[in-house]
């Protein structure tokens, strides 16, 4: 997991983080953002969603939902059944059932806040060109 703190170039005011899975993936949203306090123009290296081919698109989504579901939701759910289980003495078949609650939680909250960052990509395209 990354986590990336932007600042103004010019006056140093804190624009935002981003939390990613990787540097390496290119983040949705405009490519260039306006400080609030210096009006100074910023290129933010992100795109988009109508600016990213068919394979870009596959892959991003592809690397975002491997590395939630294969990776870190497996990982959330062994450790809640585990914890259940051998911690809190909790039966197997309850803890089995709490851990993959977890692993759907995880796997739902990344989908439908990929699915909202797309959605503000298009509603912002959308405006731009009216």
């Amino acid at each position: 997991m990354s986590t990336t703190d932007f600042f103004c170039p010019n006056c140093k005011t804190h624009l935002g983080t981003r939390f990613s899975i990787s540097k390496k993936i290119t983040d949705i949203g405009p490519a260039v953002i306006q400080c609030p306090s210096c009006s100074l123009q910023i290129k933010t290296n992100s795109k988009e969603w109508v600016e990213f081919n068919f394979l870009e698109k596959t892959r991003l989504w592809f690397e975002v939902y491997f590395y939630y579901a294969v990776l870190i939701g497996p990982v959330f759910a062994y450790t809640s059944h585990y914890l259940l289980k051998e911690k809190l003495l909790v039966n197997d078949a309850s803890s089995a059932i709490v851990g993959f609650a977890v692993y759907l939680s995880v796997v739902l909250l990344v989908h439908f806040r990929h699915v909202a960052q797309v959605k503000a990509s298009l509603d912002r395209t959308s405006i731009a060109q009216q």
